[in-house]
């Protein structure tokens, strides 16, 4: 039988963990700046989301530091239960509405303790996950504000799957830690080098590759380490390039 939610993680599922989960697991809507838990919560539910994108913060109060990573269809919270704690270890704050699968931590604890190959499989991305937050150190410390937005915007389309991003400039200033005047100006520039076309809460990619180029670096390495890890998710732009 075919797994009926879009989130590539559950869909990675074999048959027997797949029922053992079906049946605490529900849709669930996620509204742009909602914020799921912060730091040092105890977590109450894991999330997989589907069409929703959801930031991870490394500060007490999610939305007061800028974003050191980023979840998508591929992705899921709650790792911080995969590696045997209840707390959350960063702030969750949706970026992009839409829909997420919700299943609540005990239930999600007991499969767990259960069937201890269960963990194996959200531990590839847990670690995945490790990289992509260790790639953002990397650029939040040496990249410009143009160079960072660009990655930012990359790793939000890859999550949207190509689509449009509704997303105000505004909010790209709260992900990237950056003022809002700062980051108009960056997005101006990117929309000037037909890299991107901006207009009101909506940025649209229309340079992918010019954006890569842009970007270095800064963007590829932990989207294919993602993509050797989990196999068979391949439907992060990046992991089509050449090279992954």
């Amino acid at each position: 039988m075919r797994w009926p939610w879009r989130n590539d993680i559950i869909n990675g599922l074999d048959a027997l963990h797949s029922e053992m989960l079906m049946p605490h697991l529900h849709r669930v809507s996620l509204s742009r700046g909602e914020v799921i838990e912060s730091s040092g919560d105890c977590i109450s539910s894991v999330y997989f989301p589907e069409t929703a994108v959801l930031s991870l913060t490394a500060g007490p109060e999610a939305g007061k530091c800028s974003d050191v990573a980023f979840v998508g269809f591929e992705g899921m919270t709650g790792v911080s239960l995969v590696l045997g704690s209840r707390l959350a270890a960063f702030s969750k704050i949706t970026r992009i509405s839409g829909t997420a699968t919700e299943i609540p931590a005990d239930a999600f604890e007991a499969a767990l303790a259960s069937a201890p190959d269960l963990r194996l499989h959200f531990l590839k991305y847990v670690e995945a996950l490790r990289y992509q937050v260790r790639a953002t150190v990397a650029a939040t410390s040496q990249a410009t504000l143009d160079r960072k937005l660009a990655r930012v915007l990359l790793m939000m389309h890859d999550r949207a799957k190509g689509g449009h991003l509704r997303i105000t400039h505004a909010t790209l200033a709260s992900m990237l830690g950056a003022t809002r005047p700062a980051v108009s100006a960056a997005c101006a520039d990117l929309h000037a080098d037909q890299l991107v076309r901006c207009s009101r809460a909506r940025v649209e990619v229309i340079d992918r590759v010019g954006l890569q180029a842009l970007c270095g670096s800064l963007y590829g390495d932990a989207e294919k380490h993602y993509a050797r890890l989990l196999t068979g998710t391949t439907h992060l732009q990046a992991l089509h390039v050449a090279g992954c």
